[in-house]
């Protein structure tokens, strides 16, 4: 299980976001603009409404996920040139959440499909 933090996203976003990770065992934690950091495993930011820079200061040692529209490739490009880990459009959020988050941190034992009795490792 990995503590994943949600920085800047909107509350239904972060609903779609709470309920396909902690449905994988992890943790998800909700993490305002102005509030105290807290310590995660990764940080998943919308790079539209946060400052990209302050958001890698505030969250590292955190795995940082950028996403935001792909009509604003601004703020994407932003978040790459501020040392975001990963950055994708919104869209991928949406499609392939848990996937982003295992190459990021490696998959969660209940994504990790149990093996035949007597099987090779």
């Amino acid at each position: 299980m990995a503590t994943i933090l949600v920085y800047g996203a909107d509350l239904m976003l972060l609903s779609r976001i709470d309920t396909q990770l902690t449905a994988r065992g992890h943790e998800v934690r909700r993490l305002r603009p102005g509030a105290e950091p807290l310590a995660g495993d990764l940080a998943i930011c919308d790079v539209e409404q946060v400052d990209p820079a302050e958001a890698v200061t505030l969250l590292r040692p955190a795995r940082l996920l950028g996403f935001g529209s792909h009509e604003q490739p601004d703020a994407l490009r932003r978040a790459r040139a501020a040392g975001f880990d990963k950055v994708v459009a919104r869209s991928a959020i949406a499609e392939r959440l848990p996937a982003l988050v295992d190459s990021l941190i490696g998959p969660s034992p209940e994504s990790e499909t149990p093996r035949a009795h007597g099987a090779a490792p």
